[in-house]
C-alpha cells in the first residue's frame, strides 16, 4: 500500500480499514468501491484482486473470518508466550 502511496509504512490504519472489511465479508467489488471512494481515481483495481488472492479468498469473503481468527489467536499466543527480561518467566 506504501508502495503505491495509498497509505504511509507507518500508518497501519488502511490496512486495519481493509482488514475489516474482509472480516465484514464484503465483495471485490465493495471493496474496490469503498477504496476508489477513498483514495480516488488512481485507485488501481488489481490491487483488491492481489488482495484476494494473497487471503486466499474466492471473492466472496467468507472464508476469511476464519482465516483471521486463527491468525489472530496465532499471534496472540506467540506474543503472550514468550518470556519477558524483567520477570524471566513467561507473561
Amino acid at each position: 500500500m506504501a508502495i503505491k502511496a495509498y497509505s504511509t509504512k507507518d500508518d497501519p490504519v488502511m490496512a486495519e480499514y481493509i482488514t475489516i472489511m474482509l472480516i465484514n465479508k464484503k465483495t471485490p467489488d465493495q471493496i474496490t468501491s469503498e477504496l476508489t471512494g477513498l483514495i480516488g481515481d488512481d485507485y488501481d483495481p488489481s490491487f483488491t484482486d492481489w488482495l484476494f488472492v494473497e487471503a486466499g479468498l474466492s471473492g466472496e469473503g467468507a472464508e476469511v473470518v476464519d482465516s483471521v481468527q486463527k491468525e489472530s489467536a496465532i499471534e496472540a499466543a506467540s506474543t503472550s508466550a514468550k518470556p519477558t527480561s524483567a520477570t524471566a518467566g513467561w507473561v
